[in-house]
């Protein structure tokens, strides 16, 4: 099918005319696609990491090696998401690339979801479908008490589902 506008658009839900570049922490989710659990399960409020949960979390680790203007702070792998804060650097260290210096939040998303996919792909057949849904969320934090309610928010995550989950335990 061809390409038609008017059909064949998609609503951007970034801030408008806001730069991704920009130093700063940001809140992200990624979602699984279609809610799928791929990276593993709750256990007793504790999030168990199966094959796929361990490569989403080992890539996640990895991102500060291949992009020095970044940084990790709070991350948690769920079920059928991942909660993490990204920070973008102004003081890009290292030897990178020149064009490293432009990168945005959304090539710092991509770049994570594309390893995740091939690494699963790798470890668990292609067969298994597609891992990420097509978008992400974040959200520009702006202070440090909205850092902190993050943070938690995040370490949180496993209880609360697991709360809901089983009101009665």
């Amino acid at each position: 099918m061809p390409y038609d506008p008017q059909k064949h658009h998609r609503r951007s839900i970034r801030l408008r005319d806001y730069d991704y570049s920009h130093p700063g922490a940001y809140f992200v989710t990624v979602c699984a696609y279609q809610k799928t659990p791929h990276f593993g399960e709750i256990q007793d409020a504790v999030m168990l990491l199966n094959t796929s949960g361990q490569i989403a979390q080992n890539c996640w680790e990895e991102l500060p090696g291949k992009l020095s203007m970044i940084a990790l702070d709070a991350f948690i792998i769920m079920p059928d998401h991942v909660h993490g804060i990204l920070i973008m650097r102004k003081d890009r260290r290292g030897q990178s690339p020149e064009w490293e210096d432009r990168t945005t939040l959304g090539a710092v998303i991509r770049l994570y979801k594309a390893s995740v996919t091939h690494q699963v792909h790798v470890a668990l057949g292609s067969n298994i479908g597609p891992i990420w849904q097509r978008n992400y969320y974040e959200r520009v934090i702006r202070d440090a008490a909205e850092l902190d309610n993050v943070r938690r928010y995040i370490t949180e995550n496993p209880l609360r589902r697991w709360l809901r989950d089983h009101p009665s335990d």
